[in-house]
C-alpha cells in the first residue's frame, strides 16, 4: 500500500480554501456597537457627540481619555489635543466611532477626536 502524495495544486487548492474560511471567521466574529445610545451621545450621520471629563493619562508619552458621568470611558486618538484640552476639563466632543481597534495605551474604546463643541 502506497500513500498518495497530493499534488501541488490540491496544496494550494486547500491553503486558499483555508485562509478564505479564517479571512470569513475573522470579518464575522467582528463587532461594532451600533444601537442606539451605546456610546452614551447623540449620534449624527458619521460622528458621536459625547460629554465628559478630560483626563491626560501620562502613558506612552501621554493618553486623551473622555470619562462620561456613567464612568464609561473613551480613548480619544488623532490630532495633538494639548493645544485644544486641558486635564480636568468638562467638554461635549465630536468623534467618530472606530470599531475594534487597539491602540497602545489601551483605556477604553478607541475614538477618533473631530473637534470640540463646548467647554463648560
Amino acid at each position: 500500500m502506497t500513500a498518495s502524495v497530493p499534488t501541488i495544486g490540491r496544496v494550494y487548492f486547500f491553503a486558499n480554501l483555508l485562509l478564505c474560511g479564517l479571512l470569513l471567521a475573522c470579518a464575522s466574529s467582528s463587532s461594532t456597537k451600533t444601537g442606539a445610545g451605546e456610546l452614551s451621545g447623540k449620534k449624527s450621520k458619521n460622528s458621536i457627540v459625547l460629554k465628559g471629563t478630560i483626563h491626560l493619562v501620562p502613558l506612552e508619552g501621554g493618553c486623551w481619555q473622555i470619562r462620561l458621568d456613567d464612568q464609561t470611558a473613551y480613548q480619544l486618538v488623532g490630532e495633538d489635543l494639548s493645544s485644544l484640552l486641558y486635564d480636568g476639563q468638562v467638554v461635549e466632543l465630536e468623534v467618530r466611532h472606530l470599531g475594534n481597534v487597539n491602540t497602545i495605551c489601551m483605556m477604553g474604546e478607541a475614538v477618533e477626536f473631530v473637534r470640540v463643541i463646548k467647554t463648560y
